[in-house]
């Protein structure tokens, strides 16, 4: 039974490294870390030599992306380990509940620091939704900012932080509309303000507000939106998060297609006549 093992493991990591990756040391990349107390977000920017831990209260409200149910951020991996998109609920939560871009998440025993996310990348069982090929890139960075101490520690300012409390008489801490501001400086990505690209967001979904709210995930992650609107004149096919583009926009495009998950359904003729920029459907 042995070699059976062994051929599995071999198989199982082919498989890895083979599932298409999304890490870019050029842009950079963020990733939810749950440790096994405590969530903190790492913002890693090779290209800048700058890696940031961002702490998250315990007691932050959480609301569940698809649902109306809020949860406390410590309860957040526990109530994913019971659905069926474990991985999708954690980082579309926080995502939203923020108003940042959280492509992926990663689960190490001990804190959410960068030495542990750093000691948990090359284990077989590490539960995350990285594939093999990032979490290689990953800690190849992750060795460099570490080494250096190249880590700056921050938290949510108390200014973008309502209190309340609930009927049992627990606090609990609510995300308001001065994190905008603070996103926009803490999560910017320097390779896209070089692109100086303009979206323009058409939310033709049932939900409401969900056109602002990607609005503001791009914009914290650098990009500018010139425009928000619940209709549009030309009928769209398609489902979820589709996007065109004129093809100028290298970055703009990747992270729109691997960050966040949007379709590219831009045609040979859009590229070649640069209409219109970049435009994004939710559907």
């Amino acid at each position: 039974m042995g070699w059976l093992f062994v051929v599995m493991m071999v198989v199982m990591l082919v498989l890895g490294f083979a599932k298409k990756g999304i890490y870019s040391s050029k842009l950079g990349f963020n990733v939810v870390v749950v440790g096994d107390q405590g969530v903190a977000l790492v913002l890693l920017r090779p290209e800048e030599g700058i890696m940031t831990l961002v702490k998250l209260p315990e007691n932050l409200s959480v609301k569940i992306s698809g649902s109306n149910a809020i949860y406390p951020l410590s309860s957040l991996w526990k109530y994913s380990l019971a659905e069926r998109n474990t991985y999708k609920i954690v980082t579309s939560s926080l995502s939203e509940t923020i108003g940042v871009i959280l492509p992926r998440v990663i689960k190490v025993k001990g804190d959410p620091i960068p030495e542990n996310l750093l000691g948990s990348l090359h284990k077989l069982n590490l539960m995350t939704d990285l594939s093999l090929r990032d979490r290689i890139l990953l800690r190849r960075d992750l060795v460099v900012s570490v080494s250096s101490k190249k880590i700056l520690e921050i938290e949510i300012p108390k200014s973008a932080l309502n209190k309340t409390i609930d009927p049992d008489g627990k606090e609990f801490l609510e995300i308001n509309l001065v994190v905008n501001l603070w996103t926009k400086n803490k999560f910017i990505f320097d390779t896209l303000l070089g692109e100086n690209s303009n979206v323009k967001i058409y939310n033709l979904s049932k939900v409401n507000g969900a056109g602002l709210l990607l609005s503001r995930q791009l914009e914290s992650a650098g990009l500018r939106v010139v425009e928000v609107s619940s209709g549009y004149s030309q009928p769209i096919e398609g489902k979820g998060c589709i996007f065109k583009s004129d093809g100028s926009h290298f970055y703009t495009e990747f992270l729109l297609r691997n960050y966040v998950g949007c379709k590219n359904i831009s045609t040979k003729k859009e590229i070649k006549t640069g209409e219109e920029g970049t435009r994004v459907w939710l559907l």
